[in-house]
C-alpha cells in the first residue's frame, strides 16, 4: 500500500486529474479535482462517505496527475482517460455526458443534450449536469425572460427589466463576460445575505449552492460560435 505522504505532499493546489495505479501499473481509478492535493489526500482519510473505495486504496502503488487550467478542462480529460483506461473502480458510475444551455427566442432557458434546435442559442458543452442545472435556476432568477420566469421574479419583488435589455446581458455572461458574471454573483450574494438576515436559512442555503454553481459555470471556456445555433 502506498502511504499518503509518499506521493501527496508535492501535489499542487491546482485543478487536475489523478489516476491511481496498482503494483502492475494497471489503472484502478481516475478522478478530477479543483484542488489536486486536497482531493487526493482525502483518500487516506476515514472514507466514511466512500467506504467502497477502501479496498482500492489498499492496492494503490502509484499516483499519476495531470494539471489543468480549470476544473472544466479536467472534466474532459477525466472522461477521456476513463474511456481509454476503463478503470474497474469507475465502472459503476459510467462517464458524464455533455450538456448545453439552450436559450430560446422566447427567453425560455433549458439544459439539454444537443444543439439541434434551430433558432435557439446553445452554450457549452459542459460536463457536470447538476451544477449546470443549479446555475440555470440562478440565471432564470436573475435574468427573467420568458413569461413564467418574469411572473415568478415579480412575485418575489425583484425588478423585472425589459427583455431587450436583459437578453444581451445573459448572453454576455454565458459567452464569458467577467464583469457580467461578477454582477450576477453579487446579486445572488445579496439575496443570500438578505435571506439569512430574516432567518430564511433554507433559502439562503439554496442561494449559496447557486452561487457556487454559477461561479463554476462562469469559469468554463467561452462558447465558440460553432456551438451557437
Amino acid at each position: 500500500m502506498l502511504t499518503e505522504p509518499d506521493a501527496v505532499r508535492a501535489l499542487p493546489h491546482r485543478p487536475g486529474v489523478y489516476c491511481f495505479r496498482d503494483r502492475r501499473s494497471q489503472a484502478l481509478y481516475v478522478g478530477r479535482a479543483g484542488d489536486l492535493r486536497r482531493r487526493v489526500t482525502s483518500y487516506w482519510g476515514s472514507l466514511d462517505d466512500r467506504p467502497h473505495l477502501r479496498s482500492m486504496v489498499r492496492r494503490v502503488r502509484a499516483i499519476e496527475t495531470t494539471e489543468c487550467r480549470t476544473e472544466h478542462e479536467a472534466a474532459f480529460v477525466e472522461r477521456d482517460l476513463i474511456t481509454r483506461l476503463d478503470p474497474p473502480f469507475n465502472r459503476s458510475y459510467g462517464t458524464e455526458s455533455e450538456v448545453y444551455i439552450r436559450l430560446r427566442a422566447d427567453g425560455a432557458l433549458h439544459v439539454v443534450h444537443d444543439t439541434l434546435e434551430a433558432g435557439s442559442l446553445h452554450f457549452g458543452p459542459y460536463l457536470g449536469g447538476r451544477a449546470v442545472r443549479d446555475a440555470s435556476i440562478a440565471l432564470r432568477m436573475l435574468y427573467p425572460l420568458d413569461r413564467e420566469a418574469r411572473a415568478v421574479a415579480a412575485a418575489r419583488g425583484l425588478v423585472v427589466t425589459d427583455a431587450a435589455v436583459t437578453r444581451p446581458r445573459i448572453i454576455a455572461l454565458l459567452r464569458g463576460d467577467a464583469a457580467e458574471a461578477s454582477d450576477a454573483l453579487a446579486r445572488l450574494a445579496a439575496m443570500r445575505d438578505a435571506a439569512s438576515a430574516r432567518l430564511a436559512f433554507e433559502f439562503a442555503g439554496d442561494m449559496q449552492t447557486r452561487i457556487a454553481s454559477l461561479t463554476w459555470l462562469s469559469e468554463a471556456p467561452c462558447a465558440s460560435p460553432a456551438r451557437l445555433g
